[in-house]
């Protein structure tokens, strides 16, 4: 039968996981140590730069004072020690495409989508635009959007399609009332002055004056709670 040998826990210090020898990946390499003022670490872990703090990667720290306990060589870190610093730099923003308002606000490309920059609701974008001007970035004239006026027969037919909505809406209950044959007198009278309202509005395009001149129907009062 075939055996296994095991790889030896040793060191307390050393946090290690015993396995096959064979076929075993090769252990992470943590080289080029270097101490931070803070004291974090600056190394390299698997090849690449690391910035090992001990509460952000506390694993990877216990990692490298492991290192540095085996003999590992510790140089001192000649950069900057703020932690800010160390981190990877994240390129700033970008504002493009600068158009103005006649209102005195921008309308730009900010982080790739359109963005609209004004002073008292996005004030660091704002600034950040005004910024760019001041360096230089060409500036265009916003083209505002003209929003066509409604023709006097749109007009109408919107007012027609309001009216009707409402007269839809009011002959729901009493039509209900009738169908169910639970109708009073008055809620018969009602659907019925409804209904002469709604015809009526349909007949509205036959006026002489449509749509310049349009005499609307009156609409039906009802009487709140009358008796049948």
């Amino acid at each position: 039968m075939m055996t296994t040998k095991k790889v030896a826990i040793v060191g307390a210090s050393n946090v290690a996981i015993a396995r096959d020898l064979a076929g075993v990946p090769a252990e992470p390499t943590i080289e080029n140590i270097q101490r931070v003022s803070d004291g974090s670490y600056m190394v390299t872990y698997n090849g690449a730069p690391h910035h090992v703090v001990k509460l952000e990667s506390p694993e990877l720290y216990t990692m490298v004072l492991a290192s540095i306990e085996a003999g590992a060589r510790v140089e001192k870190y000649l950069g900057s020690s703020t932690s800010d610093e160390l981190k990877p730099s994240v390129p700033e923003p970008t504002i493009e495409n600068i158009q103005s308002r006649t209102d005195g606000s921008y309308v730009v490309i900010y982080k790739g989508l359109p963005y609209h920059a004004t002073r008292l609701e996005t004030p660091e974008v704002y600034e950040q635009v005004l910024a760019k001007i001041e360096a230089g970035e060409p500036v265009t004239e916003y083209q505002e959007r003209v929003v066509p006026m409604p023709t006097p027969a749109e007009e109408a037919q919107n007012e027609i399609a309001s009216r009707r909505a409402v007269a839809d809406y009011s002959i729901r209950p009493f039509q209900d009332a009738v169908d169910i044959d639970d109708a009073t007198d008055s809620e018969v009278a009602a659907l019925k002055a409804w209904k002469k309202y709604r015809v009526a509005l349909n007949r509205v395009h036959e006026q002489q004056g449509y749509p310049l001149k349009i005499e609307w129907p009156e609409v039906p009062i009802i009487p709140q709670n009358s008796a049948g």
